[in-house]
């Protein structure tokens, strides 16, 4: 993975382009397959639609990378770790959201009262009226930044160098 952390510590809830399948049916498969994603990375780098339109012969239907379009189901590993990930964490990051969208506006819940909770974000979104369970940042527990997520994320990894554990 790109940013260097174990697959198995990721839960991509809308995918990624670290893997690819097979999305058509168009001649009898009974099920998408997997591909690997340095062949759709060359077909994309070939010129025009020649590549792609290649590739969707071959396999005998479109390939796409696994990434989750709208109205598309979520990742089954998402719903099954969210309960235990969140239960066990001990700092909840939650950046670059409206958090309008269910299922994910409802994971600041899902956090222990104990957990501290800091929201990198361009404007305050997710607030306790209107959201249960949500941000309070009056309360000592919630903390906003705000600004750009590279900017907050800078700013956070500073102050862990500075003073350790943040």
């Amino acid at each position: 993975m790109a940013a260097g952390l174990p697959e198995e510590l990721v839960v991509a809830a809308h995918g990624n382009f670290d893997h690819a399948h097979v999305v058509d049916d168009n001649v009898g498969l009974a099920a998408s397959y997997d591909v690997d994603i340095c062949e759709l990375q060359k077909a994309l780098a070939s010129s025009g639609d020649e590549g792609w339109q290649e590739l969707r012969e071959f396999h005998g239907g479109l390939v796409k990378p696994k990434i989750v379009f709208f109205g598309e189901d979520l990742p089954r590993r998402f719903f099954q770790l969210q309960r235990p990930d969140l239960e066990t964490c001990d700092l909840l990051l939650v950046m670059g959201t409206s958090l309008e969208v269910s299922p994910f506006n409802t994971l600041l819940n899902l956090v222990p009262d104990s957990v501290p909770r800091l929201l990198i974000n361009r404007e305050p979104v997710g607030l306790c009226h209107e959201l249960a369970g949500g941000f309070d940042f009056g309360d000592g527990r919630d903390v906003f930044f705000q600004g750009d997520c590279d900017e907050g994320v800078k700013k956070l990894a500073a102050r862990q160098a500075v003073f350790g554990r943040v």
